[in-house]
Parts: structure tokens; sequence; C-alpha cells
């Protein structure tokens, strides 16, 4: 009766569970990128966005009232 190799189990190669392992890899690198990465990187223009929003209403509120002192 033929044993199984070390790596493996007697019913998949060894190869497959190379496969396997690589698929998972991928997965957990995709699921990292699209549920951690992409949403912070989204949240954090946001932010920037809103900031650079209330300087410029900054601005512009202190250019009306030089105006107005005129």
């Amino acid at each position: 009766m033929p044993r199984p190799r070390a790596g493996g189990s007697a019913n998949v190669p060894e190869r497959m569970l190379l496969l396997a392992d690589y698929a998972l890899q991928i997965t957990i690198v995709a699921i990292a990128l699209w549920l951690i990465l992409f949403p912070l990187l989204v949240q954090g223009l946001i932010a920037y966005a809103v900031i650079i929003g209330r300087g410029e209403r900054r601005q512009n509120e202190e250019y009306r009232r030089r105006r107005e002192d005129l």
C-alpha cells in the first residue's frame, strides 16, 4: 500500500495544495484591498475635500467682509 507524502494527503497531490494555498493568498489580498484599503483611501479623500471646502469658505467670508468695509 503506498504511503501518503509528507506535504499532502493520499487523495490530493502536493501541487494542488500549493495552488490552493496561492489562491487563498490572492483571496486574502483581494479582501484586504477591497474591504480595508480602498474604503480608507476614499474616506481620506472625502475628509480632505471637506477640509479644503471649509478653508475656501473661510477665505470667501473674509473676502466678503473686506469688500463690505470698502
